[in-house]
């Protein structure tokens, strides 16, 4: 592990000095990201998040550590610019920054300067330095910890770098027990595995039917997904001519792409950048608003599901009917509950989701009835696991 740690610093030289002269034509521009503290009170707890998703997890957890210490303040940091906005709006934070990409020079100076008493990495932000360093001069905690299954062949070809990674940390929370034999399945002791459950249960909004306009919402789609999606809704609209269809890529670069499709349906798509849904069909071409638009939706496709990317989160639609395809791996465990629980619907392809949603839209499925209700239900039995977490990262004393 040292001489990879040796290996991966060196080869991040050229990085840092092109990560230094660009920080410096961004300050001169006005565009320079903040990548420490504005306040530094040294002593606190550093939860480290990568983008929107990992944020929404942490607030949860950052409220109920503000209650088991109070006194210690809480710093986050993000990849992406839209976990910063997000993170910036968390009350109980005393300072948000960018990550530098784990660049040694730089995660030096940060531990230099917060000398934190806890530093929380949330899920698989499995950064080699972060990590080393942590757990040198603190204690060092997963949280929401999970490993993919669709990810575990490239885990278990680099099991060289991943186990001595996660047998650095002082504790691994992770989601499920599925997460733990995938762990496990890497040569790392079981002895400081807790499964206190998924944060996003925790913070999970339940969206109430009453805001429902007559909208069908594509969350998160890959290709392949905004042509089955269309052929769909051409096929619903003979029931409804009122209902309309809003495509949110997973990736904003497919935009152009995405559009193309449409056309060829034969749809003029609108942005939603540009405040336009009156068209048939809406492209949503900003990050961080999907749960916005689930709000509205009368149905919710998650996408990723259709075609073999894992799919993404489901619980961002809870309460509202929820589909999904066949491929859900990345969230099987999720999807199986939440389907137990009729509170969202697999399909295996494409026609077995056009029967389901023509029935929806004939009201002939009894099933979707009462789907807030079960939503509140469901999270009020599985809610908990941020206090389980807190407490594990507060104590001093732990089990092994």
């Amino acid at each position: 592990m040292k001489f990879f740690l040796f290996l991966y610093n060196f080869f991040l030289i050229p990085v840092n000095l092109v990560f230094f002269l660009g920080n410096r034509w961004a300050k001169r521009k006005g565009k320079q990201r903040s990548y420490l503290p504005r306040s530094i009170k040294t002593g606190g707890i550093w939860i480290h998040a990568a983008s929107v998703g990992e944020v929404k997890a942490a607030e949860p957890l950052i409220a109920e550590l503000k209650k088991i210490v109070p006194e210690k303040p809480v710093y986050l940091s993000t990849l992406t610019p839209a976990g910063q906005e997000r993170a910036r709006k968390v009350p109980q934070v005393e300072d948000t920054f960018f990550y530098p990409f784990d660049l040694p020079f730089s995660v030096f100076s940060l531990f230099q300067k917060l000398k934190p008493w806890r530093i929380v990495v949330m899920e698989t932000e499995l950064w080699p330095n972060l990590i080393t360093r942590g757990k040198r001069t603190s204690e060092i905690f997963l949280a929401n910890g999970r490993l993919g299954a669709r990810k575990m062949p490239s885990y278990k070809k680099f099991n060289w770098l991943y186990r001595p990674l996660l047998e650095s940390f002082s504790a691994l929370c992770l989601q499920s027990h599925e997460d733990g034999e995938r762990v496990k399945s890497l040569g790392v002791s079981p002895e400081r595995f807790y499964f206190p459950g998924n944060l996003k249960l925790d913070g999970v909004e339940v969206l109430t039917p009453g805001e429902m306009e007559n909208i069908i919402v594509g969350g998160s789609t890959h290709e392949g997904e905004e042509e089955v999606l269309l052929d769909i809704y051409e096929e619903l609209r003979k029931e409804d001519p009122g209902l309309k269809l809003l495509l949110a890529p997973r990736h904003l670069d497919r935009l152009e792409s995405v559009v193309e499709v449409i056309k060829e349906k034969g749809y003029s798509p609108s942005f939603w950048s540009e405040n336009n849904t009156e068209n048939s069909v809406t492209i949503m071409d900003a990050m961080g608003h999907l749960i916005e638009m689930y709000r509205k939706a009368r149905l919710v496709f998650i996408g990723g599901s259709l075609v073999p990317k894992g799919g993404h989160n489901p619980l961002e639609a809870l309460g509202k009917p929820v589909f999904f395809g066949p491929y859900m791996i990345n969230w099987q465990e999720m999807a199986s509950l939440l389907g137990g629980e009729k509170l969202a619907f697999q399909v295996k392809n494409k026609e077995e989701l056009q029967n389901l949603w023509k029935d929806f839209i004939k009201g002939e499925e009894e099933e979707y009835n009462g789907l807030e209700e079960r939503a509140r239900e469901f999270k009020e039995k599985n809610a908990g696991s941020a206090k389980q977490t807190a407490i594990i990262i507060g104590q001093e004393k732990r089990k092994g």
